[in-house]
Order: structure tokens, then C-alpha cells, then sequence
């Protein structure tokens, strides 16, 4: 249960990705603010911050790879 309200805390933060530079590069997701969230749905902070970092480090590669990718034309 605590992986799939982990999964859609991930998904509405996906428009909390912090990025760095003018390229967009993605750092990772705002996790203080995540943990915080996830607390006040009854999940542990060291459930929430294990399997949002989980997921955090597949979005952070995949965002990079395609702010890469759209810069080859």
C-alpha cells in the first residue's frame, strides 16, 4: 500500500523537479517537501524517502536524457 500512495505522491511531484543551470538539467524532486506530504498520508518518513528516492533517481535520468536528446538536431 505505502509503495503505490508513494508512486502518486512521485507523480503529482513531478512538477516539483529541481533543476540547475539554464539547460534544465534535473537534480532531483523537492524530497523535504515529499516527506512531508507522505507523513500527513500516515507513511513513515524512512518508507517515503527509501521509495521516493527510488523513483526520484529513474526520473532525474530520464528527464536529463531527453533535455539531451532535444538539444540534437
Amino acid at each position: 500500500m505505502e509503495g503505490a500512495t508513494i508512486w502518486d505522491l512521485v507523480k503529482r511531484f513531478a512538477g516539483q523537479v529541481r533543476t540547475a543551470g539554464m539547460g534544465g538539467i534535473a537534480t532531483g524532486l523537492d524530497m523535504g517537501l515529499l516527506v512531508t506530504v507522505a507523513g500527513e498520508n500516515g507513511i513513515r518518513a524512512d518508507m517515503a524517502t527509501a521509495l521516493a528516492s527510488a523513483a526520484e533517481s529513474g526520473l532525474v535520468k530520464a528527464w536529463n536524457t531527453r533535455i539531451r536528446e532535444s538539444g540534437k538536431k
